[in-house]
């Protein structure tokens, strides 16, 4: 299930043992160590977390959807390129 934790990350429980971030809450910080992906992060098993709501939901997977999109693109053309 896609969850916000009580910091305001965005991950899902019940996946692994620990909770899988997507989203960190200190994603905008340019100090930020973790982009947009999926990261374990075991110091938010304690932590309180409520199911995201449908339309932000919606709204992560479509941006998921759209980064794993311009991967597939940049390898066609480095693969144009090594042809």
């Amino acid at each position: 299930m896609l969850v916000k934790f009580t910091c305001g990350c965005v991950g899902l429980v019940g996946v692994l043992d620990d909770p899988v971030v997507i989203h960190p809450c200190d994603l905008n910080d340019p100090e930020c160590w973790e982009p947009l992906g999926l990261h374990t992060r075991p110091s938010l098993a304690d932590k309180g977390h409520e199911p995201l709501p449908a339309a932000e939901a919606e709204a992560l997977l479509k941006r998921l959807n759209h980064l794993i999109g311009d991967g597939y693109r940049l390898r066609r053309v480095q693969n144009i390129f090594r042809t």
